[in-house]
C-alpha cells in the first residue's frame, strides 16, 4: 500500500512537471514570436497565428476581407489637358515613400533629362527616377528622324517597366506621360496592357497623360481627370 501511494504522488508529480514545462514552453514560443512580430498578436487578437493564417469565418470575415482588399495594389491614372498631372503622381511617390515605400518613377517623352549628379541621386534608394531618352530636348520638339531613333529608347523604357512589375522591386510604380505614348502613336492599348499583365496584387501603378477615352479607362481601378477651370 505505501509503495502505491509512492507510485500515485510520483505521477501526480510528474504530470505537474510536464504541464508547467508546456506552459513554459507556450509562453517562450509566444515571446519569441511577438518579438518577430510586435505588431501581431496581443491581447484581443484571439490567436498566436499571423492574421495571415487565420480562417476567415465568423462574424469578422466580412471585416477582414475588406481590410484586404484595401491592401491590395491599385491602378490610378491622372489624365487630361489640365497642368498637374506629374506634380499629383510625383506627390504621391512622395507620400508612399515618406511611409517606407520604395517607389520607381519612369518618365517618358521628357528627353533624357536630370544628370547622374543631380538632385534626382539624393531621393535613392526610396526613389528612383529613370529616363531612357537620349535626347536634350522633349520628344514632340524632335525632327521624324530622331523621333524614330527615340523610340526603341522609350520601347526600352515600357520593357524595363515590365521588369520591375515581374521581380516585385517596388511597392509604387510611376510610369509619367505612358498615355502619351498612346496619343503619339508609339504604343497601343493593348501593350501598355501587356506591360500591367506583370503586377502583382501588391504594387501600386500611377500613370499620366492626355488621353483617357474609355479603353485606357478600363486599365485602371481609379482615374482622375484634370483640366484648367482659369
Amino acid at each position: 500500500r505505501a509503495f502505491r501511494c509512492f507510485a500515485a504522488t510520483r505521477n501526480r508529480l510528474w504530470r505537474f512537471l510536464a504541464y508547467q514545462r508546456h506552459i513554459w514552453y507556450y509562453v517562450k514560443r509566444r515571446k519569441a514570436w511577438k518579438e518577430e512580430r510586435p505588431h501581431a498578436g496581443g491581447r484581443g487578437s484571439g490567436s498566436m497565428k499571423p492574421q495571415g493564417i487565420r480562417k476567415e469565418c465568423g462574424p469578422a470575415a466580412k471585416y477582414v476581407r475588406e481590410a484586404r482588399k484595401m491592401a491590395e495594389g491599385k491602378v490610378y491614372i491622372y489624365g487630361g489637358t489640365g497642368h498637374g498631372k506629374s506634380p499629383a503622381a510625383l506627390g504621391c511617390g512622395l507620400i508612399a515613400a515618406a511611409k517606407g515605400a520604395h517607389v520607381v518613377i519612369i518618365q517618358f517623352l521628357r528627353g533624357k533629362g536630370l544628370t547622374e549628379d543631380s538632385y534626382a541621386r539624393r531621393l535613392e534608394p526610396e526613389i528612383k527616377l529613370f529616363r531612357f531618352e537620349k535626347s536634350d530636348v522633349e520628344f514632340g520638339s524632335l525632327p521624324k528622324e530622331k523621333q524614330e531613333d527615340e523610340v526603341k529608347n522609350i520601347r526600352n523604357g515600357l520593357n524595363y517597366a515590365k521588369k520591375v512589375l515581374n521581380t516585385g522591386e517596388c511597392d509604387m510604380l510611376i510610369l509619367d506621360e505612358v498615355l502619351g505614348l498612346i496619343g503619339n502613336g508609339i504604343i497601343t492599348v493593348d501593350d501598355l496592357k501587356n506591360v500591367l499583365s506583370a503586377r502583382d496584387d501588391e504594387t501600386d501603378i500611377i500613370m499620366t497623360g492626355i488621353p483617357i477615352n474609355d479603353e485606357i479607362c478600363a486599365l485602371a481601378d481609379y482615374v482622375t481627370e484634370i483640366r484648367t477651370v482659369k
